[in-house]
């Protein structure tokens, strides 16, 4: 894992992936990738040794013959990989190094390449054995006490969010070096200290538009921001409209009239049911016509989240205060056509959601059964939607539209 977190399953038991880790599997697990962080991009490399099945004795004399070493190298290495309880091991800069050189070279028609590459697999595996032994050179000062206190600190930053913090002050505060907390921050979090810092400042100018009748630039300068330029500009990055239209939105959002086509103008239009969905189980069902697709966009709105139907790279998206930023999917044009009516689904079933459309689930992500949804509709951003029925929990519901312009 070169960066962000994710979870993966190994013979149906979940095992967490931070950054600079590896894991290994043995021939006939079942593995695969469960869910990654919300707003970081994985890249992950993977690395398959064609060992052959069957007994440890035939695995190690495979092993031994791909790599090219002795017997007991190869009984010794993966004996010790077998006995791992948690097949995960920390292998820092030095493991994505070794990564990067295996890659490199495979597939090279120059044998002493070929050598290398293989030596190189020998030290990643070796490497791997070492961090499972807890070689005090594979923790890189990576202690659960490092990672303890920028986990409090992240926790305090909530409420501390409006002071002049830099990334040198933050990291300071918790006794680090910038870049070392910036990788436990993005380990936690799933984002870098600044765009973290944002995200919380943001959060609390909605509190503060919501509560309080304070203007823009007051509101600005209590969160911790520059100006009010610089403000509107961050809130818009978060929310996909102004912090004006984002107060008039809450004042409108329960006037308007039932409707059957929304036309997008600069995303400052909104279609919210009048039905709040709360916490538990619930289902909402929509059928929908986009007028285009290529560089629009359109989104479904599940309170402080968005499902969104296209937008700039033209594919599907997933954001909002619960999800973090946007992370892609497929391509629209994959599942839904201009012009052309789909069905679109939203579930929570227990600690699961999921998305849908025609009958083909799209993701699934973690999200508590006790959270409270809110209200859910239709955002047309520089798009037009045909709603041909919206149903919550088998009800059909007309939306309410409210028009920010």
């Amino acid at each position: 894992m070169a960066r962000g977190h994710a979870m993966w399953a190994i013979e149906g038991e979940k095992l967490e992936v931070k950054e600079d880790h590896v894991i290994f599997v043995f021939p006939d697990q079942l593995f695969g990738g469960i869910e990654s962080s919300e707003s970081v991009p994985i890249r992950a490399e993977r690395l398959n040794l064609a060992v052959d099945r069957g007994s440890a004795s035939v695995q190690s004399q495979s092993l031994a013959r791909v790599l090219g070493i002795d017997g007991y190298t190869a009984k010794t290495l993966l004996s010790r990989l077998k006995k791992a309880g948690l097949q995960r091991a920390h292998c820092g800069d030095e493991g994505a190094r070794l990564f990067r050189e295996i890659l490199h070279h495979q597939g090279s028609e120059s044998a002493v390449q070929q050598v290398y590459m293989r030596v190189s697999i020998v030290k990643l595996l070796a490497r791997i054995c070492l961090a499972l032994e807890g070689d005090k050179l594979q923790q890189e000062s990576d202690s659960a006490g490092s990672e303890q206190r920028v986990a409090g600190f992240l926790e305090e930053l909530e409420k501390r969010s409006a002071e002049p913090w830099t990334l040198e002050a933050m990291a300071n505060e918790v006794g680090l070096k910038r870049s070392r907390f910036g990788t436990l921050c993005r380990q936690l979090t799933g984002e870098n200290p600044v765009t973290f810092l944002s995200r919380l400042r943001v959060r609390a100018s909605r509190k503060l538009l919501r509560e309080t009748d304070l203007n823009v630039t007051e509101i600005a300068l209590e969160c911790g921001f520059g100006s009010s330029q610089y403000f509107a500009k961050i809130f818009r990055r978060y929310q996909g409209h102004e912090p004006t239209h984002y107060r008039q939105l809450l004042a409108e959002t329960r006037k308007g009239r039932g409707i059957h086509y929304l036309k997008g103008d600069t995303a400052r239009i909104v279609a919210h049911s009048d039905h709040e969905v709360g916490a538990g189980d619930f289902v909402v069902e929509c059928r929908l016509t986009l007028d285009r697709l290529g560089g629009t966009a359109a989104s479904f709105e599940l309170g402080a989240d968005r499902f969104g139907f296209d937008g700039r790279m033209g594919a599907l998206f997933l954001e909002g205060d619960t999800f973090g930023t946007a992370q892609f999917f497929a391509a629209s044009r994959q599942h839904i056509r201009e012009g052309i009516p789909f069905d679109f689904k939203v579930q929570r079933c227990g600690n699961r959601l999921s998305f849908g459309i025609n009958g083909k689930m799209i993701t699934q992500v973690a999200d508590a059964a006790s959270r409270k949804i809110g209200l859910v509709g239709l955002r047309p951003l520089r798009n037009g939607i045909h709603i041909h029925s919206f149903r919550v929990n088998g009800t059909e519901m007309a939306l309410k539209d409210v028009y920010l312009a």
